[in-house]
This record gives structure tokens, sequence and C-alpha cells, in this order.
């Protein structure tokens, strides 16, 4: 009986080990039809590949700023470091195909 404690108390301590060692994603804001419900701190400009509004019809306004990873996160569009990236990837020439 004490050996079928010990051993699920090791297996516990095992799974919580686990689940804590993994990283947090931030990009878990954005909802699956782009609408973001939380806002993140800005991500570094060299990380980012993309900038786009929300759609009008989202609650949130927010800058879905998307990474060289390509994970997305919702950033507020009032900073200016938002402004920036938006006027950024709004005015760089579309790719010739």
């Amino acid at each position: 009986m004490k050996t079928l404690h010990t051993l699920s108390l090791l297996i516990l301590m095992c799974l919580l080990q686990q689940s804590s060692a993994a990283p947090v994603s931030l990009h878990i804001h954005l909802t699956k039809d782009g609408c973001c419900f939380k806002l993140s701190p800005p991500v570094p400009v060299n990380l980012v590949t993309n900038a786009t509004l929300t759609a009008a019809r989202c609650k949130q306004k927010a800058l879905i700023v998307t990474t060289v990873k390509g994970r997305r996160f919702c950033v507020s569009p009032d900073l200016p470091w938002s402004r920036t990236q938006l006027a950024r990837f709004q005015s760089s020439p579309l790719p010739s195909e």
C-alpha cells in the first residue's frame, strides 16, 4: 500500500513538473475568427513579419502581429510601437508573382 502511494505521488510530481516546464504561449489571446480577447506586450521589432488590424466586427480593437515563427499576438493599436508597425506593413509593396 505504501509503495502504491509513493508511486502515485511520484507520478503526480512528474506530471506537475512537465506541465510547469512547458512554455507559456501568449498568442492564445486570439480567437479562431481572428478577434482578440486579451492584449500582449509589444513583440521585438526584428521578429515581426506582418501586422494587421482586427476586423470591425471584433469587440476588442487590436493589432495582430505575426512573428517569424508564425505566432500571432494581439497588441494594443494605441501604442506608438503599434502604429509604426502597422504603417510599415501597410506601405510595403506587394510581392511580385
